[in-house]
């Protein structure tokens, strides 16, 4: 209901009332009916005043409930107005559901997107970790090839070292004998004493090497001397630690015989190698 009716019923209500003043003020500034007394024209003018005053008040009684009316009418809200900001709040409510879904699948979007870029940076990653092991891998086993070579270059030369120690531990243990460049003619016969008996020998005549016990070395010696010549031959001795007391029984048949006589001391295992040629 528009609020200009309720206002269009006051005045046509205030009006009557107006109407209504009037008449009972002529009533009483005009004379009564021509044909009643004073007093009925008085009780009639008291009636129709009661009358009046009982419309007035039933108007006023009505006034007073209309106006209340348009006060609460006033106080509450225009349905009109509610109806439309309803529609435009449904309507923004609408817009912002579809806005939102469109958040939304914009947010699916970016997560599938997100999660196919994930994907792909994770392959890309192990692909190039992949990369990187194969080629630490490839570096390790280079390096493994040319520790492996060191290694076995260096089991080479340590094998050749120990075979070289053995050697030189061997040849360490032989002494080369090699007669004096200074041509005198004679020949030596080459002598080695020890504890158990002398050992004769000539230079490049390993056949003819003899040995003899310690119980006949010097009768074997006296025997070898006959056969031999001053002028030829002379003796070279090579003692070692234990023939000390051989040598010098040895000795003392030399020097009777009258033979040059020539010594030096060796060790008690020391290989001897009687030749004019070292090879």
């Amino acid at each position: 209901m528009n609020l200009f009716s309720f206002q269009d019923i006051i005045m046509s209500v205030m009006g009557i009332l107006l109407l209504i003043t009037l008449l009972m003020a002529l009533f009483l500034v005009t004379p009564s009916k021509a044909n009643l007394s004073n007093q009925e024209a008085i009780k009639e003018q008291e009636t129709d005043l009661a009358n009046a005053m009982n419309e007035e008040k039933t108007l006023q009684a009505r006034a007073m409930s209309l106006r209340s009316t348009l006060l609460q009418l006033r106080d509450r809200p225009d349905t009109n107005r509610i109806t439309s900001e309803l529609s435009r709040i449904r309507e923004g409510i609408i817009a912002k559901s579809n806005s939102l879904e469109e958040v939304n699948q914009q947010i699916a979007d970016l997560k599938a997107s997100r999660a196919e870029q994930v994907v792909k940076l994770g392959l890309n990653y192990l692909m190039q970790e992949t990369e990187q092991i194969k080629e630490q891998a490839k570096q390790a086993e280079e390096a493994n090839t040319k520790d492996q070579t060191l290694i076995r270059e260096q089991e080479q030369r340590v094998k050749e070292a120990q075979e070289s120690l053995v050697t030189l531990s061997k040849e360490a243990n032989k002494l080369w004998v090699i007669p004096s460049s200074q041509g005198t003619g004679k020949e030596p016969l080459l002598v080695t004493v020890s504890g158990e008996g002398i050992e004769l020998n000539r230079f490049n005549r390993p056949e003819e090497k003899k040995t003899f016990p310690k119980s006949s070395a010097v009768t074997e010696l006296k025997a070898e001397l006959a056969g031999m010549k001053t002028t030829k031959d002379y003796i070279l001795f090579f003692i070692r630690p234990s023939g000390v007391t051989l040598y010098r029984e040895c000795r003392s048949e030399v020097d009777a015989s009258s033979f040059k006589v020539g010594f030096d001391a060796v060790e008690e295992k020391q290989e001897l190698i009687f030749t004019r040629d070292l090879e």
